[in-house]
């Protein structure tokens, strides 16, 4: 097989047909650097040439001629620097560069977390992949602009968090509910990218400074890539809900609403931060580690979608959030495989507790659902509340009964939901990137 099909396969059961490309503009870049911006460019094409001489496991090929890349990859990072109009920016410009001088970020990653201005971030050195590919920290470049509106609107939530964990204790019936140090939150735009991030699968978020390899350090940042984040749910997720449940009779615009996607993302992602003192994570985890992993991701996916109805409410029709949830976790589904990340399960767990419990119906001959909204909030809330039990009710007898019911750790062959699966894989769940401007 050649390597771009061993790509492409990388996430399916049966190969993908196709993978769509997004444009990466760099208007916003010229014009925030217009003296610098180019060094930024020869950062990511350095950036792809040093990945290519890079092993999954971290180590280089021909480490001589790796060092001089890392050493020019430093000097274009000064060189961006003396053009930045910013110099809290131009400082972390700087981090970045001795970081890669002297082969540790930790200096300069814990800056980019406690930054008080993302208007230009720059992540250059080892960066996460995906746990199916590399356990490793592989070298990477991500430049991307903030995009201050939705950065804003996206924070404003964080004013409604109170009522938000009174609404889940009421809803979910699980009181005493309390809430760790959550992280700050960008939106930006991703102008160019190279290395690792460059390659396939695609992420269109980091999490700062953990996914540099620095999981223990505070604080904590979430960099969104709004661009890739929207154009993803419009090239994969929507054709997915479409060919799925061809009788949704929710509109395009409704399931790719920026607001919508991105609070329900938040809403996912501050649900990583609620705890309560009957949980059990260790007893969880003797569960198998990414059957766990699972187990907190179908919850915090189901918390992003009642946060939409609920205190974070946003100005859209009112069935966008099912079809918003419903398309990602079909592309989630998409997958196949859940040795590679806990997302399938995740979504194998809800999906199927909603077909199982007739909530939704699946029609095996043609691989598609049918479900109506009413039902279909019915049933994610009737989800939620067992999950919340599971995960942070500590009831560890509920958690291997909704695994044992409804999840899939082995051959997803084996699952009633597999002529969703194998049409899911069979689309695609990645992007190539292509730049513009």
């Amino acid at each position: 097989m050649a390597p771009e099909n061993l790509e492409r396969s990388f996430w399916a059961t049966d190969g993908c047909r196709n993978i769509p490309e997004v444009g990466l503009n760099l208007s916003a870049l010229k014009e925030y650097l217009p003296s610098g911006w180019h060094h930024l460019v020869h950062l990511t094409r350095l950036a792809n040439t040093l990945r290519s001489l890079q092993r999954n496991d971290g180590s280089m090929t021909v480490p001589d001629i790796s060092r001089q890349l890392l050493d020019q990859s430093a000097l274009a990072l000064e060189a961006a620097a003396e053009t930045c109009p910013e110099e809290e920016i131009a400082g972390l410009l700087r981090l970045r560069a001795r970081g890669l001088r002297h082969n540790d970020t930790r200096e300069a990653a814990t800056a980019q977390a406690r930054a008080t201005s993302d208007r230009l971030v720059v992540l250059c050195g080892p960066l996460i992949t995906w746990p199916g590919k590399s356990s490793a920290y592989l070298h990477s470049a991500c430049i991307a602009l903030e995009d201050t509106r939705l950065t804003q609107q996206v924070r404003a939530l964080e004013e409604e968090l109170e009522p938000l964990r009174r609404y889940y204790e009421g809803l979910l019936g699980l009181e005493g509910l309390q809430r760790s140090e959550i992280p700050s939150y960008t939106v930006s735009e991703l102008v160019l990218c190279g290395g690792e991030a460059n390659g396939f699968p695609k992420h269109f978020t980091y999490f700062l400074p953990e996914d540099e390899g620095h999981r223990k350090l505070k604080p904590r940042k979430t960099l969104l890539f709004r661009n890739i984040y929207l154009e993803r749910i419009r090239c994969l997720s929507l054709p997915l809900l479409r060919t799925l449940c061809p009788g949704l009779p929710v509109p395009d615009e409704d399931v790719s609403n920026p607001l919508v996607a991105l609070t329900w993302f938040r809403g996912h992602d501050v649900g990583h931060y609620w705890r309560h003192p009957s949980a059990a994570f260790g007893k969880l985890r003797e569960l198998g580690l990414s059957r766990s992993y699972a187990l907190q991701e179908a919850l915090c996916d189901v918390l992003g979608y009642l946060a939409l109805q609920g205190p974070w409410s946003q100005p859209a029709r009112h069935d966008a959030p099912m079809g918003f949830y419903l398309a990602e976790m079909l592309r989630f589904l998409g997958r196949g495989y859940q040795g590679i990340h806990p997302d399938f399960e995740a979504s194998h767990i809800v999906l199927s507790y909603l077909v199982k419990n007739q909530f939704a119906s699946l029609d095996p001959e043609r691989g598609e659902l049918q479900l109506e909204s009413r039902h279909f909030q019915q049933g994610v809330t009737e989800v939620a509340r067992r999950l919340m039990q599971a995960v942070l009710g500590g009831d560890v007898n509920e958690a291997r009964l909704l695994l044992t019911e409804y999840g899939l750790a082995t051959d997803p062959s084996q699952s009633h939901l597999d002529p969703l699966i194998r049409r899911a894989a069979h689309i695609g769940n990645d992007i190539r990137y292509t730049y513009e401007g």
